[in-house]
């Protein structure tokens, strides 16, 4: 029964944390090139508290719990030694990293709306992508 649990719960926070680091690179990509100096400054400075906002209180937290959903299922069936499960760790360890790196960019825009976050932090939302599912794939063909 707990095992059920915990896995529909980390599908769900997993969907959740993919669908965030979509949210936070599409906002982080956002820019407004054609408005006045003033305009782009509120513009920017509006974007990157909600870019921000978005990791801390959205990405962070059902990051963290996706973790600890699917490493209680891992050890609690034993699944170290199959090969599946460190390719799924492998998957979870990069969006890790661009969830690290989003937030991090984050703040340093809304510190400084004016200097952009660098552009091919585009290629994040692909990645995010492919690694999404490779991951939901491997949370629906493993053994129960």
């Amino acid at each position: 029964m707990f095992y059920m649990l915990f896995k529909s719960l980390h599908i769900f926070v997993a969907i959740a944390w993919l669908l965030g680091l979509l949210v936070c690179g599409v906002l982080l990509r956002t820019r407004d090139m054609s408005a006045p100096a003033e305009q782009q400054y509120i513009f920017n400075s509006r974007i990157a508290l909600i870019a921000r906002n978005i990791c801390l209180w959205w990405v962070m937290p059902v990051m963290t719990l996706a973790l600890i959903a699917g490493i209680y299922m891992t050890v609690v069936a034993g699944w170290w030694h199959m090969h599946w499960v460190f390719i799924k760790l492998s998957c979870a360890a990069l969006l890790v990293v661009l969830a690290i790196f989003q937030a991090r960019t984050a703040r340093l825009w809304q510190q400084n709306p004016m200097v952009l976050p660098p552009s091919w932090l585009g290629l994040g939302i692909p990645l995010t992508l492919v690694l999404g599912i490779a991951l939901l794939y491997l949370a629906f063909s493993k053994p129960i």
